[in-house]
């Protein structure tokens, strides 16, 4: 009768939990005023002087180089 009580137990224990879990989970917190959407883009280029020509063009979109790594430039700005 023990052998059968523990996984009785444990099989309730996981039932009720997961009836909670979808309660637990959904909950939403807004979002903080100070945090501005941004709009992003990454782009590939073989050569340095195509590299300086995507910084010289995104940069008068108002865009500024977020990262880059090997031939991969990315952009960012603060959406409009």
């Amino acid at each position: 009768m023990k052998k059968l009580l523990v996984p009785a137990v444990c099989a309730l224990v996981g039932c009720v939990a997961g009836v909670a879990m979808p309660a637990i989970t959904a909950q939403t917190f807004p979002t903080p005023a100070s945090v501005q959407p941004l709009q992003a883009f990454c782009e590939t280029h073989n050569r340095p002087s195509q590299m300086d020509e995507a910084v010289r063009l995104h940069g008068a979109e108002g865009f500024h180089l977020a990262g880059f790594s090997g031939t991969v430039l990315c952009f960012e700005r603060q959406a409009q």
